[in-house]
């Protein structure tokens, strides 16, 4: 697994919008890829 730092880097380079890593918390814990954390999130906001 990668560093959450890394982890997070990684995200920001792939959405247009910033993201709180301390929200996106939950999703690294998770062990979720970044483009899995991504797709969850975006799921989640829908609700």
């Amino acid at each position: 697994m990668m560093k959450s730092e890394t982890w997070v880097d990684e995200i920001q380079q792939t959405v247009t919008f910033v993201i709180e890593p301390n929200e996106w918390r939950k999703y690294y814990e998770a062990k979720l890829a970044p483009l899995d954390a991504i797709a969850q999130h975006l799921a989640d906001e829908e609700i």
